[in-house]
């Protein structure tokens, strides 16, 4: 089980190489290289953390509604991204 803190990833740079660190494909890396610092912190956050969209609301000062938007356009975002190429 990985356990992070907000701090570990919430604003994680573009140019960083912890993004790269968590993914053994390259592609995959490009992908979520493609999304905001605040996508990568909601899907990282609900995905790998397993954090309620309130928890994250809270911590992101964004209201349930607001963070389960943004996962969900950010999965959309990925899924197209891996599939299509785009």
């Amino acid at each position: 089980e990985i356990i992070m803190e907000f701090e570990d990833f919430a604003l994680i740079p573009d140019n960083s190489d912890f993004v790269a660190d968590l993914c053994e494909s390259d592609f995959l890396t490009y992908a979520l290289m493609q999304i905001s610092e605040r996508e990568r912190y909601v899907l990282f956050a609900r995905a790998i953390e397993e954090k309620r969209f309130e928890e994250i609301g809270d911590e992101i000062g964004v209201k349930y509604k607001g963070v389960a938007a943004i996962y969900y356009r950010t999965t959309e975002k990925l899924r197209n991204i891996l599939l299509k190429g785009e």
